[in-house]
């Protein structure tokens, strides 16, 4: 859906003439009672089409999300080569014996 719709209708109106529709017809287009599984594809390419040709005012109101802030893993905080982790499971499987695993893996 288009943001703001009300604020817009007279730039909306021109994007309709534009790609050689009037507002009723692309509403027309637009309504899955009348055209089903198909309006809703063609709401997103209208949509699309209206991102493309107003990109200043897209990006915008475009939120910007914050970068997520790194989490450090309980432990020791050292990292282990993907080889030695790897061996040290290996072994743990074949012997039973888990305690390298877990020391490797902070739980000890």
């Amino acid at each position: 859906m288009i943001p703001e719709f009300e604020k817009k209708v007279d730039r909306l109106n021109d994007f309709a003439s534009s790609l050689g529709f009037s507002m009723q017809e692309l509403a027309i287009l637009t309504d899955p009672v009348r055209m089903g599984p198909m309006a809703s594809k063609l709401t997103l390419a209208i949509n699309k089409l209206y991102d493309m040709a107003n990109k200043d005012e897209v990006l915008k109101n475009k939120v910007i999300k914050p970068q997520p802030t790194k989490v450090e893993t309980a432990g020791t905080g050292e990292h282990t080569s993907k080889p030695a982790y790897k061996e040290v499971l290996r072994k743990a499987r074949e012997t039973g014996d888990w305690t390298d695993y877990l020391e490797m893996k902070g739980a000890l």
